[in-house]
C-alpha cells in the first residue's frame, strides 16, 4: 500500500479512533512529498493498531442532556511555517463531550498565523462555538438544553478576551470575525471558565505524549476494553470499535 493509501486507511478509522487522531493528521501533512521516514512513522501507528485491538467507544444511557466544550493549542506546532496545532472535542477537546461522552473531535493546523498564544486560543475559540452551537440545535428537537454550555480553556488572557474584546490590548490584531464570541458569552449561552493545564484532555490531539500520560487520556476519553464494559452492559446501550 503507498504512503496516500495508508493515510486514507487511517483518516477512515479516526472516526472511532480519537486516540489516533493526532498522529494521522499530523503525517497527512507529508502527502505530497513524503520522506523515508514518514512511511516508517506511519507504520508504527498500524502497530499501535495491532496491540490494543479490543478497544472501543462506549456510550452510556441518559435522560438529560449534558453538553460541553474542551480546546486546547500547541501554539507554533509547525516549526517550518510557525502554525498552531488546534485539538478539540462537547464533554471534551477542539473537542466535544455529551453527558462524559466524547461525541465530536478535531485535530488540524489553523491556516493563518498567530502572533501570541492568546490570539491562536481566542481564535480556536470561534471554531469551539460554532461546533457546540450545531449540536445544541440538533439537541434541542431532542431535549431541553440548559443555557451556559461550559467551554474549558487553559489560557486566561483568551478566556478574558472572549468576555471584553474591545478594551483587550491583545485584541487590536485580530480579526473582528472572531469576536461574534463576546455576544454568545455575554448572553449567557456559553461560559467559558478555566482548566489547569494538566487537568486539559485535549493534549492528546495536539501533541505527543508520554505513554503513561497518553493511556490516562485514551481512558478518559472512554476508549477501554471490550470485556472491561461488558461487565457493565446493562449501563450502556452503544459500542463503537474499528
Amino acid at each position: 500500500m503507498n504512503y496516500r493509501g495508508m493515510i486514507g486507511s487511517l483518516l477512515y478509522l479516526t472516526a472511532s479512533k480519537p486516540d489516533i487522531m493526532f498522529n494521522v493528521c499530523l503525517y497527512a501533512r507529508c502527502q505530497f512529498d513524503p520522506k523515508k521516514s514518514h512511511p516508517k512513522a506511519v507504520k508504527r501507528v498500524f502497530r499501535y493498531l495491532a496491540g490494543p485491538t479490543n478497544l472501543g467507544m462506549f456510550y452510556e444511557k441518559h435522560n438529560n442532556f449534558t453538553l460541553a466544550g474542551f480546546f486546547d493549542i500547541d501554539y507554533v506546532g509547525d516549526r517550518g511555517e510557525r502554525k498552531s496545532t488546534n485539538g478539540g472535542s462537547p464533554w471534551m477537546v477542539l473537542h466535544h463531550f455529551l453527558e462524559n461522552c466524547l461525541i465530536s473531535w478535531t485535530s488540524n493546523k489553523q491556516n493563518s498565523i498567530a502572533l501570541s498564544t492568546t490570539e491562536a486560543e481566542y481564535i480556536l475559540t470561534v471554531g469551539c462555538f460554532s461546533q457546540l452551537l450545531w449540536i445544541k440545535y440538533q439537541l434541542e428537537d431532542y431535549s431541553s438544553l440548559e443555557s451556559n454550555i461550559p467551554i474549558f480553556c487553559d489560557n486566561t488572557s483568551a478566556i478574558n478576551l472572549s468576555k471584553n474584546p474591545i478594551q483587550h490590548s491583545k485584541a487590536k490584531n485580530i480579526e473582528k470575525r472572531y469576536h461574534f464570541i463576546h455576544d454568545y458569552v455575554q448572553k449567557g449561552i456559553f461560559d467559558i471558565k478555566f482548566i489547569d493545564t494538566n487537568h486539559q484532555w485535549g493534549d492528546i490531539f495536539t501533541k505527543t505524549l508520554a505513554k503513561e500520560w497518553f493511556t490516562f487520556l485514551r481512558n478518559h476519553l472512554r476508549l477501554k476494553s471490550i470485556l472491561e464494559w461488558f461487565l457493565h452492559a446493562s449501563s450502556y446501550f452503544v459500542f463503537i470499535c474499528s
